[in-house]
């Protein structure tokens, strides 16, 4: 079934073969996991599936339930790196039977991050629940890669870069392909050593591509055409590359602005989680694409079911109602953020 946007498609070729492609972030401004799912539950019983990846990374939790997707998927899976699998879209990477990169594509594996509002113990338990996310993340890397997992730790710590030569010999991808153009543009200024030839690559890639295919055909009708001086031809090019930078730079900032909306909304859950003693839940949660009040309603259901005290944060063990803060408060504190 072919997705109506460019940067994610999903379409079976015939009874035995499928193609996928994931061009953009993951999570709620790029590809979702359940758009993922619809789709891919939608290809029907294939044999083999194609995944050509060309992604940042994005939501861990997306990027961890379409890994899963693929690995429980019966056909063969052959993941293609494009350009770029940084992140999260590693991880999805590792879900091939199969991996290939073309000479001139990377990979990237870092620590997982968040952030969260509140209090030191807010803080220590999202360190925490990082901590645990990041056991999951390595054990996906440990197991296509053969490495121990200590050493799978380190590498993620340093945010480590590997060229194509260095994936296949480190064993995150089985071998090595022609190289390829990139054709998508990404932000990489939020990781800490991307290789500036890469970021630069990645962030005016999609210029020049636009510009190339917007160039208009010479005249050939020599009584009409006439001929256009030098300065005449910098003064078009150079408006034609300002036009098409501004367009990029506008399409990143509502990219950036949707990727950070969807961060703070992760944070925002998984507090809140927290707080109603529940964090475990937070991934199902933010997968199901729910606003954060439908979230604080549904917990408040399930305490209220489990026969807890929905009104404070410390629950049914506390008994002195002046000692612990009220949860309608708190409530009250994140309709307001998100009104």
């Amino acid at each position: 079934m072919a997705n109506d946007r460019s940067w994610f498609t999903c379409k079976k070729n015939d009874d035995e073969t499928a193609e996928v492609s994931i061009y953009d972030e993951i999570g709620a401004w790029g590809v979702t996991a359940k758009d993922f799912q619809k789709d891919l539950k939608a290809l029907g019983a294939v044999k083999n599936i194609r995944l050509s990846i060309n992604s940042p990374g994005g939501s861990v939790f997306d990027g961890l339930a379409i890994h899963n997707m693929l690995k429980r998927h019966k056909a063969k899976v052959h993941v293609v790196v494009d350009g770029i699998a940084a992140s999260i879209a590693s991880v999805i990477m590792m879900a091939g039977d199969r991996r290939t990169m073309p000479a001139n594509a990377m990979v990237m594996i870092h620590d997982p991050s968040g952030f969260v509002v509140g209090t030191s113990k807010d803080m220590r338990e999202l360190a925490d629940a990082l901590d645990k996310i990041k056991m999951g993340l390595v054990t996906a890397y440990a197991e296509r890669t053969k490495k121990d997992p200590e050493e799978i730790e380190e590498l993620m710590a340093a945010e480590t870069w590997l060229t194509a030569q260095e994936a296949v010999a480190e064993g995150f991808a089985d071998e090595i392909e022609k190289p390829v153009k990139v054709a998508a543009s990404f932000d990489l200024t939020k990781f800490r050593n991307a290789p500036a030839v890469v970021a630069d690559q990645a962030s005016h890639g999609q210029e020049a591509e636009r510009h190339t295919e917007h160039e208009e055909e010479p005249m050939t009708d020599k009584s009409t055409a006439t001929e256009q001086s030098a300065e005449e031809k910098a003064a078009a090019a150079a408006a034609a590359a300002a036009a098409a930078a501004a367009e990029t730079a506008n399409l990143d900032a509502i990219r950036a602005q949707a990727a950070a909306e969807e961060r703070k909304r992760g944070a925002d859950i998984l507090a809140v989680c927290t707080g109603f003693g529940m964090a475990a839940k937070a991934a199902e949660f933010v997968a199901s694409g729910k606003s954060l009040s439908d979230v604080i309603a549904a917990l408040q259901d399930e305490r209220a079911k489990s026969g807890k005290d929905v009104s404070n944060r410390q629950g049914a063990g506390v008994t002195d109602k002046d000692q612990a803060p009220s949860w309608d408060k708190v409530i009250d504190k994140v309709n307001a953020r998100i009104g």
